[in-house]
């Protein structure tokens, strides 16, 4: 086994997703973890064609309608194109194991070969691949990922650290003996519709508690492909007050089912819109006995908090100021166009001045030590057009500003480097990062690999931390173990 560490209202239209993909924000996926994978895994590497993990579902997704199956990967080497050799839904194998934990892989209730889509890049995101859509009845399951005989690129995640729920499970023989209990919960699971026809769902269930700028997905499942709706805002009593979107929708935008009876917004929440929400589908019931008539369906709830960026205070920093005990550096010793960088996006209205970078470093020498570079930056769309990698040249920057020996930043205030100000001029997607000297052994940089600790209350983005080892040639690699600690300083 081998082991890798590793309402904008228009916006509820929806986004395209890749083929052979649904959009996993728009359903219920049933795996059991604790939301968070922390490594990631393969059994043989190269793969084989006999290699497989599972996971056992008993029956506890009874009578749910399955539309996808969804997992977690860490693709090694993106440009290769990797995908999953396999995933299908299985019955019990009882003549192998009569325990009932080995999957009958010759029989599949639902398999795709091969199936396309982004796989990710060290556990960042949750693939929901379409399957021919199936009821799960009462009968015992398992969903199975199997790899390309000879892959070395795809990983499949898993969840170490959360409650141990004894489903997950490996083979070396394409489950010809029986499966191979393993003490950690694959991120692997089916993808459910939350309910039936005729409702509304949000955030795959009937409430949910969010900050602004926060995803919401509202899911409507109907009767039928192209079914009118429109979306109310609601009294939180029943009654509707006006429409939410100011549109007649039908079934089949954003579909997550095979007839295309669903539709699916997604968007962020806006700034602003701070208390308690309900909404509520008005339909056309398209049912013969109903002959068009006007219905309502149930109601959904949305209870909003404050979150500090649409204050601007969250702006330039993504960790919660407080080192968890581990320090990084891309290589050892570092190489001519390492560098660390964090993303921080747009500058809200609020911020007009950047004043200057710090970086929480650790200098484990005798003497000082320089960053090659330290600075602040545009994004580069045209390497990467999610923004995540940095333009270079730095719109402002410092070279060769010492670090003293034996500097040890375990918080904020840390290291600081005097960029230059630069003034905000609107439009930019800005980055810090820093760069090593080629050759260097002595710095490190702190992370925040829990992001809770008393502080800033900004701690909790884990998508925002990359790295490069050819200075962004190519886009920057997600660092998904925890929070860069570096800052940008404004007013």
């Amino acid at each position: 086994m081998n082991r890798l560490l590793v309402f904008s209202m228009v916006a509820l239209l929806g986004e395209q997703v890749c083929a052979q993909t649904v959009d996993s924000r728009c359903i219920l996926n049933k795996i059991e973890w604790d939301g968070r994978a922390e490594s990631c895994w393969k059994i043989n590497n190269p793969s084989t064609a006999s290699d497989a993990f599972s996971v056992d579902l008993d029956n506890r997704c009874a009578g749910l309608q399955m539309v996808a199956i969804c997992a977690e990967f860490c693709d090694r080497n993106p440009a290769a194109g990797a995908v999953p050799g396999y995933l299908g839904l299985f019955p019990d194998n009882l003549v192998v194991d009569p325990t009932g934990r080995t999957p009958d892989t010759a029989n599949p209730c639902v398999v795709v070969v091969k199936p396309t889509g982004q796989p990710g890049t060290f556990c960042r995101d949750v693939v929901a691949y379409d399957v021919p859509d199936k009821r799960l009845g009462s009968t015992n399951f398992h969903v199975v990922q199997g790899f390309c005989p000879g892959d070395s690129s795809l990983w499949l995640c898993a969840d170490t650290n959360g409650t141990f729920f004894n489903h997950s499970y490996f083979t070396t023989d394409g489950y010809a003996t029986p499966a191979i209990p393993f003490t950690v919960n694959w991120v692997l699971g089916p993808g459910v519709l939350p309910g039936d026809p005729v409702s509304l769902w949000v955030n795959g269930g009937l409430s949910t508690a969010i900050q602004e700028t926060d995803e919401i997905s509202l899911l409507f499942i109907g009767t039928a492909p192209y079914q009118p709706f429109m979306v109310f805002l609601t009294n939180c009593a029943g009654s509707l007050l006006f429409p939410a979107l100011r549109l007649v929708l039908t079934t089949g935008i954003g579909a997550v089912d095979d007839a295309g009876h669903t539709a699916c917004l997604v968007g962020p929440w806006p700034c602003g819109l701070i208390g308690t929400f309900c909404f509520a589908a008005l339909y056309v019931d398209s049912s013969p006995t109903c002959d068009g008539r006007i219905r309502i369906s149930n109601q959904v709830t949305v209870t909003t908090y404050p979150h500090p960026t649409c204050s601007g205070s969250c702006f330039g920093q993504v960790d919660d100021g407080v080192m968890d005990s581990m320090v990084w550096r891309v290589q050892n010793p570092a190489g001519s166009r390492d560098y660390f960088n964090v993303a921080f996006g747009a500058a809200p209205a609020a911020v007009q001045t950047l004043l200057h970078v710090e970086v929480a470093s650790w200098n484990f020498c005798g003497s000082s030590a320089a960053w090659g570079e330290v600075g602040i930056y545009d994004s580069n769309f045209a390497v990467d057009p999610s923004g995540a990698t940095p333009q270079l040249p730095a719109l402002t920057s410092v070279s060769g500003q010492n670090v003293p020996a034996s500097q040890s930043d375990w918080g904020y205030p840390a290291t600081a480097f005097d960029t230059g100000d630069y003034q905000v001029a609107g439009g930019e997607r800005f980055h810090a990062a820093a760069a090593w000297t080629s050759g260097d052994s002595c710095l490190w940089i702190a992370t925040d690999t829990d992001g809770v600790d008393p502080g800033n209350p900004c701690g909790v983005d884990w998508d925002s931390s990359y790295f490069t080892r050819d200075g962004y040639i190519t886009p920057a690699i997600p660092f998904s173990t925890g929070n860069t600690m570096i800052r940008i300083v404004w007013q």
